[in-house]
């Protein structure tokens, strides 16, 4: 073992169990991490026919939908979600995503989008049977007029990334593009799934990560702080040719069903439905993630 090894794995030492004083999250506004993350995200795998269906039969409660209505993935990553839903539901429907990282122009075109509306990724979009578009923009200032769309989403976490305030501007932006009798769905690990992870560390061995393509060595370590009532997930990862150490940080607020419930219905939201999982089930100590759906 060299010695820039060593060294690594002696700063990783000092590190291990410390509660980061700010909040970051991984760089998604560097574009070199987020276009590697986004070109090297597998899509298909980690689409489940289980959340698909559920979609479908939230999205079916809504009048307009699958007519001529609109759907926007608020947080859409590389567009999982979206190229999952328009498979299912067609032309009729309009499907756009927004993402502080863009999916790359390769990754959008050959894997979902239809026509590109936006400058940068324009450039030889290929029109497909269904539209989808993509938007770089805030999940908290939204770059879309009042009552536009049938379905707001946000899936995987992304929205227990954002700070308590900048959730509250969310579900107010959320109301404010929903038409009347619309829908939100959101998603992520239920609070006691996070809770369970505490103080949980693995180490791994890899030939790619989020970090880059080179053999590496990683430390995950989880770590709940009760006083701020946040999850946080810690990456170290150590280049094995290099002996370079990068660190990343992940933060999701803890909230409980009942809190989420009356911060919906502060933000205007009438029936708000929790879910314990994929299956409709009723949340409890044992489910896996949390579902909520919430009617304009």
């Amino acid at each position: 073992m060299n010695d820039s090894i060593v060294k690594a794995l002696a700063e990783i030492k000092q590190l291990e169990g410390v509660v980061p004083d700010s909040w970051q999250n991984l760089p998604w506004e560097e574009d070199e991490f987020s276009r590697f993350f986004l070109e090297n995200e597998e899509l298909d795998d980690s689409v489940t026919c289980n959340e698909i269906e559920f979609l479908q039969n939230v999205l079916s409660s809504v009048n307009t939908l699958p007519l001529l209505g609109r759907i926007l993935d608020a947080g859409c990553g590389g567009g999982r979600t979206l190229k999952a839903l328009s498979g299912k539901l067609g032309c009729d429907v309009a499907y756009t995503g927004i993402d502080i990282a863009l999916p790359p122009l390769k990754t959008a075109v050959e894997r979902i989008v239809a026509a590109q509306s936006s400058k940068t990724f324009a450039k030889g979009a290929v029109k497909k049977p269904y539209s989808v578009e993509f938007l770089k923009g805030q999940m908290t200032t939204m770059p879309f007029k009042n009552t536009v769309f049938d379905c707001v989403l946000s899936l995987f976490a992304s929205w227990l990334s954002l700070s308590e305030c900048c959730f509250e501007r969310f579900l107010s932006e959320a109301f404010r593009v929903l038409k009347g009798g619309s829908v939100l769905v959101l998603e992520a690990p239920s609070y006691e799934s996070l809770m369970a992870l505490d103080r949980d560390q693995s180490w791994s061995l890899a030939e790619s990560s989020f970090a880059g393509n080179f053999k590496q060595l990683i430390l995950s370590e989880n770590i709940v702080c009760d006083k701020k009532e946040i999850y946080i997930r810690k990456d170290y990862v150590v280049n094995l040719s290099t002996g370079k150490l990068k660190k990343y940080c992940q933060f999701y607020n803890l909230y409980r069903p009942d809190f989420l419930a009356s911060l919906l219905e502060n933000a205007g939201f009438s029936t708000v439905t929790t879910f314990g999982d994929f299956d409709c089930s009723v949340p409890d100590d044992d489910s896996p993630r949390l579902i909520i759906v919430a009617y304009k």
